[in-house]
């Protein structure tokens, strides 16, 4: 959350840094460039007396998985996709991983490169990407790991061109469509990258505010 005289402006996530270096993949977008610049001056706001349901559903309308809570005594909190989680596991449900919806797998290949990756994570509003065929996977982090090992592109003209084959390239934790919907939530709220894979599925915590949605 960006603020100004104490007073929230925006909300910069993964998203906006992504879009901004797609646009500009230089050592000035991270040296010169402001967050007034790139951050999304749209921000969802939340009452700490709304029901959980309630905030689900406007998460799951406008496509965002953070929310900002303005507390009694006027300072302002955040709420998470995955501080959500914590609530998925107290359900009381019988929902399995196999009965939430699929969804299209974004996938790339190991031959393709990071601007493709980034453009696919973009168009697709994914923050997950698969290799095909594998349990390897690219999260923005990932990318974002390989900018700071570069020094954030300094005297590197040519990032977007670079093979994902030069990124750190993780493996992601396969889980069984039985297993239930809480259970799930548990597993994810212990793994840094918090998403599962099933033989057809890719779910993050977004699929959990979706599926009680």
């Amino acid at each position: 959350v960006a603020i100004e005289s104490d007073v929230p402006v925006g909300m910069l996530g993964s998203k906006e840094v992504l879009q901004g270096l797609y646009s500009n993949p230089s050592h000035d977008f991270f040296s010169e460039q402001i967050v007034h610049n790139i951050m999304s001056k749209d921000i969802e706001k939340a009452s700490p007396k709304m029901r959980v349901y309630d905030l689900l559903k406007k998460m799951n309308g406008i496509g965002r998985d953070f929310a900002l809570i303005q507390t009694t005594d006027g300072e302002f909190s955040t709420i998470s996709a995955r501080r959500l989680l914590e609530v998925g596991i107290l359900c009381d449900t019988k929902i399995k991983v196999s009965d939430m919806p699929s969804k299209k797998v974004v996938t790339f290949q190991k031959d393709d490169n990071i601007g493709f990756l980034i453009g696919e994570m973009l168009r697709n509003n994914a923050d997950v990407v698969i290799l095909e065929h594998t349990p390897l996977f690219v999260t923005p982090q990932t990318i974002f790991e390989k900018i700071s090992e570069l020094n954030y592109l300094d005297g590197i003209d040519d990032f977007l061109d670079s093979k994902v084959s030069t990124l750190n390239l993780k493996t992601g934790r396969i889980i069984s469509d039985n297993i239930t919907v809480p259970e799930m939530c548990k597993i994810m709220l212990g793994m840094k990258n918090a998403f599962v894979m099933t033989q057809n599925n890719v779910l993050t915590p977004w699929d959990l505010i979706t599926t009680l949605a």
